[in-house]
């Protein structure tokens, strides 16, 4: 059984598929090409700002094809995202980001 990581699957997609709508919605819409390109330069400034393997990033975007380019571009990056949602209270965002 072969085992894919998330963005290695995009990465299948890009290739397969480039100019392919990967995801639309509020913000525009991306190709996976561009999805592709677009995380794996989030994740090259990630790694150049001293993200290493594992570390935890708070994402705090709303539902946008922008979000999922900050999705890959933290697992290309070897981080793990934390989904924050912009609509919960101060309290539980200042829990979770704590924790």
């Amino acid at each position: 059984m072969s085992v894919f990581l998330l963005h290695q699957l995009l990465r299948q997609a890009a290739a397969a598929h480039p100019d392919g709508l990967a995801v639309s919605g509020d913000g525009g819409a991306l190709t996976y090409r561009s999805l592709d390109e677009r995380s794996d330069r989030l994740a090259a400034f990630l790694r150049g700002r001293g993200l290493r393997p594992g570390d935890r990033v708070g994402l705090l975007v709303r539902k946008t094809p922008g979000a999922i380019v900050s999705i890959y571009g933290v697992l290309k990056a070897g981080g793990v995202y934390v989904p924050l949602d912009p609509s919960a209270p101060p309290a539980r965002l200042g829990y979770i980001i704590r924790d």
